[in-house]
């Protein structure tokens, strides 16, 4: 009896507290809701009648992130590194900060929707030279650093951290 009493106090209780938590906690309606899934990359209203593009994004990503790694690179991802800095020419620039894409791959190995995300060294918001910035976009995107998905039903999605130094990359990750 003592049990049931209990349980029947500790219900009330939660009930109460799940009717008025939105007036014992202050809720801040002025912070947007989020509906995406973590990692949405939208697709800009210019490519939103691109049947293709569109077609490519509702396949789905398989591989996020760092799972993608060890299978999407072509090679190896010491050979892709070994790519970017053979062919990235530091010498033109002196800038610091990190570069971030974030970006699908469809299964041809083409980079289909993207975002470019620019930092300085203390990962505050900074524009970089938009030479250096699409230098490395056009090394990085390059469908010969990906291989394809086994299947024409899956995506990769993936991103890439550049730390650069006084202009030279120092670091690629993951």
């Amino acid at each position: 009896m003592k049990n049931l009493f209990r349980v029947l106090i500790l219900s009330i209780v939660g009930f109460l507290f799940g009717f008025f938590s939105d007036k014992i906690f202050e809720i801040n309606q002025s912070q947007p809701i989020h509906i995406h899934r973590v990692g949405h990359i939208p697709v800009p209203d210019s490519l939103a009648n691109n049947g293709v593009l569109i077609s490519y994004f509702y396949r789905g990503a398989y591989h996020t992130f760092s799972s993608a790694a060890p299978k999407i690179y072509y090679g190896s991802k010491y050979q892709f590194r070994k790519r970017i800095l053979k062919k990235f020419n530091s010498s033109n620039f002196t800038e610091s900060g990190y570069l971030i894409f974030r970006f699908f791959i469809n299964p041809k190995s083409e980079v289909f929707l993207y975002k470019i995300i620019e930092m300085d060294l203390n990962l505050q918001p900074k524009d970089l030279n938009d030479q250096l910035v699409n230098e490395l976009k056009n090394l990085s995107f390059n469908p010969i650093n990906w291989n394809p998905y086994l299947d024409d039903n899956h995506n990769y999605y993936i991103h890439l951290t550049y730390r650069i130094e006084n202009g030279k990359v120092t670091e690629i990750s993951p």
